[in-house]
């Protein structure tokens, strides 16, 4: 699946807002070296950059796509291809940080603590995921495009979706080996020009792996415009003749 780093960057003051405010709960810490695993397009490694300028930075991605612009972008951190789910750095890292990437990951219970088991003692591993709602306009939306004909057969084998889990869950995988745990939700509530746009931010994140599934232009199409049509209703139209588009954050921050 070949991520658009261009379509990613779209929205990327709002994107770039949790990640600073993840940032922020350690902007008094001392880092040397820097894990920024699932970096993208390097948006988040240069925040990283910016709070931590003398910090070792290493940015980590599986898609080539996301490397280039991430590389492009900022000359001074390392950037490595490698997979969320067998990464690990070739010593003990000050931080082992994570924006907006963990959730495409399976099996949790076993990734968190082993990327906790990369950090030092002292050091922190941060994270921040969308928290999936299943009563979510999208999550509505899709559920609708899996089951609808023609395009139902091409979603026979599960979609790839998110893996995000309760709080506690988090908590519990982690509390045996940390010295301090933050565990907080957050809602980001966006103004965008109008319904489309929503769809427009969904393309460069959820609604990728169904655009990968089909296997023509045209489908893509038909399908964008259905979840178009479904969605436009439920975003009311503000004062301003924008709408308001809300997304749930989970954040972690745990000491070693």
């Amino acid at each position: 699946m070949a991520w658009n780093p261009e379509r990613y960057l779209q929205f990327s003051r709002e994107r770039e807002l949790p990640c600073s405010d993840l940032i922020s709960r350690l902007r008094f810490e001392s880092f040397e070296n820097i894990t920024d695993l699932g970096c993208g397009p390097g948006n988040s490694t240069a925040l990283l950059r910016a709070a931590f300028p003398k910090a070792q930075i290493t940015g980590v991605d599986a898609s080539p796509e996301m490397l280039g612009a991430a590389r492009q972008r900022l000359a001074s951190a390392t950037f490595l291809q490698g997979n969320i789910q067998s990464w690990t750095p070739d010593k003990a890292v000050d931080l082992m940080f994570s924006n907006a990437a963990l959730q495409w990951v399976d099996n949790h219970s076993v990734l968190v603590p082993r990327l906790f088991a990369t950090v030092r003692s002292g050091g922190y591993l941060a994270v921040q995921m969308p928290y999936r709602d299943e009563l979510s306009p999208i999550s509505r939306v899709l559920r609708a495009v899996e089951n609808h004909d023609p395009w139902a057969a091409y979603f026979r084998k599960p979609v790839r979706t998110w893996s995000v889990h309760e709080p506690a869950a988090y908590y519990n995988w982690l509390c045996g080996g940390s010295h301090r745990i933050d565990i907080w939700l957050a809602d980001y509530y966006h103004p965008l020009p109008d319904a489309r746009h929503v769809i427009d931010w969904y393309r460069g994140t959820s609604l990728q792996p169904y655009m990968a599934a089909l296997p023509s232009e045209q489908l893509r199409g038909e399908v964008l415009q259905f979840c178009y049509d479904a969605i436009r209703d439920m975003y009311p139209l503000q004062m301003d003749g924008k709408i308001m588009f809300s997304i749930r954050r989970l954040f972690i921050v745990a000491q070693r």
